[in-house]
């Protein structure tokens, strides 16, 4: 009788290995979504702080509080359900040209209120920060 047979080897390696490398896997497809989300959030604030600073062509007037809130919304691709999430306070350019437009949002308000978070069989990683963007307000 032969005791150095390696039959069926590969198979428990294959079991013990695969649970790792699948955990692997979809922690770095969470993280991507999560990311995403998180880079969502950033480019809508910044579409809004952008849209806040430029004046109507011909009549010089800044957009109002409300405008820029829903234009963050509409930018959003639904991360962000309703302009009162939205802290549009110093975007309306008050000061005139050369004021700062600044929009920001609070990334725990996202998915219903749970925030971005890349979640994971034994841990959840929270991603959640205030985002911001700021543009100089044009004459």
């Amino acid at each position: 009788m032969k005791l150095n047979r390696q039959d069926g080897a590969a198979a428990v390696e294959f079991a013990l290995l695969t649970p790792l490398f699948f955990m692997l896997i979809f922690g770095i497809i969470t993280f991507g979504i999560a990311f995403m989300q998180l880079q969502t959030a950033r480019s809508a604030v910044r579409e809004g702080a952008r849209y806040a600073a430029v004046a109507e062509p011909g009549t010089k007037v800044h957009k109002t509080t409300a405008q820029v809130s829903q234009r963050v919304v509409d930018a959003s691709s639904g991360l962000i359900t309703g302009a009162s999430q939205v802290n549009s306070t110093g975007a309306t350019c008050v000061g005139g040209a050369g004021s700062q437009a600044v929009v920001s949002y609070d990334t725990r308000q996202s998915n219903g209120g749970q925030g971005i978070s890349a979640n994971l069989i034994f841990f959840t990683v929270p991603m959640n920060s205030v985002v911001s963007a700021q543009f100089m307000c044009e004459g």
